[in-house]
């Protein structure tokens, strides 16, 4: 009897899970290049698929807030779901406008706001590699929240210009603002304004505001 040798089957594995390596990208309302921005993904934070158009586009779940929109799957890096539970719940955040981050062959910026994973104070890692990071580092998990910090990185972003959906300091809008000083101190804000209205408890008189108290209108 003679033996037919098959040829093995290519399994195409699907991964649902993806990291964001790039100083920012983009997440719009559909799936097309001239669609609104209505928010942005900040390097180091992580993402779920839930949704595929084609190659050209995918939408995405922020872990973060649980925002949805849709990504250029070529801007994402896509992660097993083993690396997506160790990746997604970092403390340590850049505290720099814009700083460099290098490895052995990678030499990029990334932007205030931004997640370092396992961040040893000179070291940080993401699937793709080890990274030195050698600027201003928050780690939420070690900080005592006072009316300073809170002032301090505030002010960080001053004179950064408006823009819809926007949040980094090339380009933020007001609930973006928010959330993402918030985020850097360890604090929860969902990503519209309206969502943060009826977040918190109210305050009925503005003389009883203190620092870090936001007002809406």
């Amino acid at each position: 009897m003679r033996i037919k040798k098959v040829k093995k089957r290519k399994v195409k594995i699907q991964l649902d899970h993806s990291i964001c390596h790039l100083s920012v990208i983009p997440v719009r309302r559909q799936p097309e290049d001239q669609s609104e921005v209505v928010t942005q993904l900040l390097y180091g934070e992580t993402c779920q698929i839930i949704k595929r158009k084609n190659n050209s586009w995918v939408k995405i779940q922020l872990d973060y807030d649980s925002y949805e929109g849709w990504v250029d799957p070529k801007q994402l890096y896509f992660i097993t779901a083993e690396e997506h539970e160790k990746y997604s719940n970092t403390t340590a955040h850049c505290l720099e406008y814009s700083q460099a981050i290098i490895s052995d062959d990678v030499s990029q910026p990334i932007l205030m706001g931004s997640s370092l994973p396992h961040f040893d104070g000179m070291n940080y890692k993401l699937p793709s590699g080890k990274y030195i990071f050698s600027g201003q580092v928050l780690d939420s998990a070690d900080l005592l929240l006072t009316p300073e910090i809170i002032t301090k990185i505030s002010c960080k972003y001053l004179n950064a210009p408006y823009l819809w959906g926007g949040r980094s300091p090339f380009g933020i809008d007001c609930s973006g603002f928010t959330q993402i000083v918030f985020k850097m101190l360890g604090i929860y804000l969902p990503r519209d304004a309206y969502q943060q209205a009826e977040y918190g408890e109210t305050i009925d008189f503005v003389e009883a505001a203190s620092i870090g108290d936001l007002a809406y209108f």
